[in-house]
């Protein structure tokens, strides 16, 4: 079975898709403009342009799924950068997801289970030695809302 293959049953079977109800909220302008009032900037890893939002608008709690999509963004462009930031934008960005991804207990909640050994999804990609494109197409599976 090629890595491809592996790649595709794994995240198949993993969790982390955004609720449809949540990605609608988190479309709206108005929506994150009162997640900011209300939660103030903890609610985005960059709350001056409301981008990667890591709460809940509904609940107000850390969501580990808006972490893993910010974490999976941030990755990729912090190897590229991209037309409205460099590099090192996204560089930061990662190292707060990173961050709170640990905090808020993320690899305990976000674990898929292969052979009854579970593991952090995040290291789904030093397993399998995952490609800059491949992380693309993982990032395009989550759904992600930016």
């Amino acid at each position: 079975m090629t890595n491809d293959k592996i790649i595709s049953i794994i995240l198949e079977k993993v969790d982390y898709t955004i609720d449809e109800e949540i990605k609608k909220l988190l479309q709206s302008t108005k929506v994150r403009k009162e997640m900011l009032k209300k939660y103030g900037a903890k609610a985005f890893l960059d709350p001056k342009e409301l981008k990667f939002p890591v709460i809940n608008p509904k609940t107000g709690n850390f969501d580990c799924k808006l972490i893993y999509a910010a974490l999976l963004r941030s990755s990729v462009y912090a190897s590229k950068g991209s037309s409205k930031h460099p590099k090192d934008y996204y560089v930061g960005i990662k190292a707060k997801a990173i961050e709170l991804y640990k905090s808020q207990g993320c690899s305990k909640i976000l674990k898929i289970n292969l052979n009854q050994e579970e593991i952090d999804v995040l290291s789904i990609g030093s397993i399998f030695n995952i490609t800059e494109s491949e992380y693309d197409n993982i990032i395009d599976k989550t759904n992600y809302i930016g």
